[in-house]
Formats: C-alpha cells, structure tokens, sequence
C-alpha cells in the first residue's frame, strides 16, 4: 500500500468517528478537528455551517479556558462549552502526543449537556486511540 492510500485510509477511519461522533449525541449539527493554531483538518457537516472560521477561534479559546483552568487550581481542563440562543459548540482536546488537536461539535440548544460531555470526550479518546496506532 502507498503513503497516499494509508492517509486516504486513516482519512476515511477519522471521518468515520466523526459521523459516529454526530449520530451518537441528538441534535448534532456538525464535529470537527482542528490544529490548536487554527488549521481545520477534517469535519462532517449536516447543517452547512461555516466551520473554516472557527478554528483558528476554537484554538484561542481552549489556550484561554486552560489558562483559567489552571488559575482556580481544580485540575485540567476537560472542555470548553459555549451555548447560544440557538446552539451550543463543545470544544475538547484531543490530548494526542503533540497535545495539539481539537474535537468540536456543535448541536442544537436542545443538546442534552451531559450526554454531549461523555460522548464527545469518548469520541476524543476514540480519535486519540486512532492517532497513536
């Protein structure tokens, strides 16, 4: 098999869990990775959101909440919630050897917080698994 064909390979196992990610939590719109300094790498989109612009912000906003994080001394930063008038974006890193990739998803307002949490930390430890092979 040649490097093209493996990356294709890894490509399509990642975009994968992304559509797992989007089908295991209700009211998912889209989910995401991105670089900590702003490259959208992969995403699955149902609702033709505008995901390009949010990740250089996504990036920025995960350095600050573990700035915070670090501030109140309560343990590291698990994730970034951010709820709107009409959705609501998590953001969590990956925790990937360079510590460098984000998992967003974004929902609908009725997302059942809880369960956005668990799933979306389940799928960043899925796609982490699947960096480390």
């Amino acid at each position: 098999m040649s490097q093209i064909e493996s990356n294709i390979d890894f490509l399509s196992v990642i975009k994968k869990e992304l559509n797992s990610c989007i089908d295991s939590i209700g009211r998912s719109q889209a989910a995401f990775i991105s670089t900590m300094d702003g490259h959208l790498l992969v995403y699955r989109d149902r609702a033709d959101l505008e995901l390009e612009p949010l990740s250089p912000m996504s990036g920025s906003l995960i350095a600050i909440s573990e700035t915070l994080s670090s501030l109140l001394n309560k343990g590291e930063l698990e994730s970034t919630i951010i709820r709107t008038k009409e959705c609501v974006l998590s953001l969590l890193k990956i925790k990937d050897s360079s510590n460098s990739l984000i998992l967003g998803i974004v929902t609908s307002k009725m997302v059942n917080l809880g369960q956005l949490v668990t799933q979306g930390q389940l799928y960043a430890d899925k796609i982490k698994n699947i960096l480390e092979m």
